[in-house]
């Protein structure tokens, strides 16, 4: 696709392999924004941000790329609790539902619900995480710091 690795093999085609439907949408001659109605509402999608073409080139597909997806899942049935107490102990926010979005092996996004007001935030991890098995014993760290009282 281009001169920084989006070729075969190369970051670029690492992701038109995960996200095809996303690439698809741009790779026509106009890009495309799809819209859905959510509770009577038009919501688009994504996020936006930049990285130098030298950046791009060193990039490499997170360690937890092929893992997120069960973490999610296993973190949204089973630890919703803890969740709620790791928002509240890292990330300053009170909430009745905290749901796990996305996860990097530098943290994660919750999607936040109290009452009528719903928001996501960035929760980093303690360390940079390698793989699964950190990330488990990070998120693990995580709810245990949230159940004990504050230091200080």
């Amino acid at each position: 696709l281009d001169q920084h690795g989006a070729g075969a093999g190369g970051v670029g085609h690492f992701a038109q392999e995960r996200h095809a439907p996303a690439v698809n949408l741009v790779s026509g001659p106009e890009p495309q924004m799809e819209t859905q109605a959510v509770d009577g509402r038009h919501d688009g999608f994504g996020v936006m941000g930049w990285v130098s073409a030298e950046d791009y080139a060193a990039a490499r597909p997170d360690p937890l790329a092929e893992a997120a997806p069960g973490i999610l899942q296993h973190m949204n049935a089973d630890h919703a609790g803890a969740l709620r107490l790791i928002a509240h102990r890292f990330a300053g926010e009170q909430a009745a539902e905290a749901v796990m979005t996305a996860v990097d092996r530098l943290g994660f996004h919750l999607r936040l619900r109290s009452g009528d007001k719903v928001h996501g935030r960035r929760v980093a991890f303690l360390r940079e995480v390698t793989d699964a098995a950190s990330a488990r014993a990070v998120l693990i760290e995580m709810a245990q710091q949230a159940r004990s009282p504050a230091e200080g």
